[in-house]
């Protein structure tokens, strides 16, 4: 299974009770949408995440953790965070519970 693959069934099992998540491709990549805002994705084999744009400042300062820029412009607030980053399933989902609380706080997107 490549790591891509793995990082999206960890994902899909942690978002697999919150039927109010979407997830469709997007970017190249696919992305989980709670009310038409991207929490977090996946792109080739690292984890995007969407966070407050200071939020995203403090962590580019960790290791494994870049700007997601492959849009022009780049999204703000968006990070591509490496699987090295990671050294638990825990660490993950507390990542995943990061980027579900800053989409919560956004207005809702009508399709």
């Amino acid at each position: 299974m490549s790591p891509s693959n793995e990082l999206e069934n960890k994902i899909d099992s942690y978002t697999f009770n919150h039927d109010y998540m979407i997830k469709r491709k997007m970017y190249g990549g696919i992305s989980y949408l709670l009310s038409g805002n991207m929490c977090f994705g996946i792109y080739k084999n690292q984890l995007v995440l969407r966070i407050s744009p200071e939020e995203a400042e403090e962590l580019l300062k960790l290791n494994h953790i870049s700007t997601f820029d492959v849009s022009e412009p780049p999204m703000e607030g968006c990070l591509l965070i490496g699987m090295d980053f990671f050294t638990s399933d825990d660490m993950l989902t507390e990542i995943l519970d990061i980027g579900i609380k800053y989409a919560a706080g956004l207005p809702a997107k009508t399709t």
